[in-house]
């Protein structure tokens, strides 16, 4: 018998009579009691089967981001997990069953971005159970479906200056201001609708400081959205859909596509700074990714939109 730590958790290897080795875990952070737990286990393995509800893991895992924005979203994809497994046992779990989760997915839901969610939710219970409760449930792989990126809408000067005029003229401030802010600082409308500028505007910066990757960040502001912070604290009297429809009505009026959406707003942001030959690092800072290689696509942009330019010169 051999006690090992897989991060602050003992666990045991042991190998019995005939040759048969197990691994389990001893559930406890103490050398002693894992010792204890261990040597009752070998003695008497059927009086200490290993068994994690599915539902005591979601439960478990549920209150771990419980004061995460995305709360509503975790619980919706655990519902899923559960209609389709049941309260089985975590310690039963094997790859053909994530396998078979993974084609129920396909057949529900025609967006490879949105069964990828739902599979990832079921990957973050079981490596919540391993790396936060301590349980040694099975190691299973999740492998993720290939999302093939669209191009993204971006907008013109004039697009943006006819959308915030529309607003001025129907004396909509709240959009008016709103357009301003997303467009000159290419943060997301979610974070939008949290900026407090009593402490988030320092010195003519931004400070997004409830974000995607929760992390803080910084923004520089131009003049015209220090004007906005001058007669403006926030945007919290509205939500994301209330925000939505308004938009719709403009871009009716306007004869804007349906690709057009508000969060093209930070697509153009990126761009433009990308063609105004800004480094990739500065842009990905402004716009607070984690991983650079979500902000090359900008430069991707950038560059089939030159390419676009210089065809016109065959005409």
């Amino acid at each position: 018998m051999q006690l090992y730590k897989r991060g602050a958790i003992w666990h045991c290897h042991y190998t019995d009579k005939a040759g048969e080795r197990f691994r389990f875990s001893c559930y406890t952070v103490k050398k002693a009691e894992a010792l204890t737990y261990a040597m009752d286990k070998i003695r008497a393995p059927e009086a200490t089967v290993d068994v994690l509800k599915l539902s005591e893991a979601i439960l478990s895992r549920e209150k771990a981001v419980d004061n995460s924005k995305y709360y509503k979203n975790y619980m919706r994809f655990h519902r899923q997990i559960l209609d389709y497994f049941g309260d089985f046992n975590l310690f039963e779990i094997k790859s053909t069953d994530v396998l078979g989760y993974h084609n129920f997915l396909k057949g529900k839901y025609k967006s490879a971005s949105t069964r990828n969610k739902y599979y990832l939710a079921l990957s973050s219970v079981i490596r919540h159970a391993r790396d936060l409760m301590g349980k040694d449930v099975p190691v299973v792989k999740f492998k993720l479906e290939r999302i093939k990126h669209s191009r993204k809408y971006i907008y013109t000067q004039e697009q943006i200056s006819s959308i915030i005029l529309f607003y001025q003229d129907n004396d909509d401030f709240f959009m008016r201001d709103l357009i301003t802010i997303l467009t000159d600082t290419g943060c997301r409308l979610s974070e939008a609708l949290h900026i407090n500028a009593l402490t988030d505007v320092r010195e003519g910066v931004l400070t997004i400081t409830i974000n995607k990757a929760d992390l803080p960040r910084s923004i520089p502001l131009t003049p015209r959205c220090l004007d906005v912070f001058k007669d403006r604290n926030n945007f919290q009297e509205l939500n994301i859909d209330q925000v939505e429809r308004r938009f719709k009505k403009a871009k009716d009026v306007l004869s804007l596509p349906s690709e057009a959406i508000l969060h093209g707003l930070r697509h153009s942001f990126a761009t433009r700074l990308c063609e105004r030959g800004a480094s990739i690092d500065v842009v990905s800072r402004l716009l607070g990714h984690k991983n650079l290689q979500t902000t090359q696509i900008y430069a991707q942009i950038t560059n089939v939109r030159l390419e676009d330019t210089m065809r016109l010169l065959e005409l």
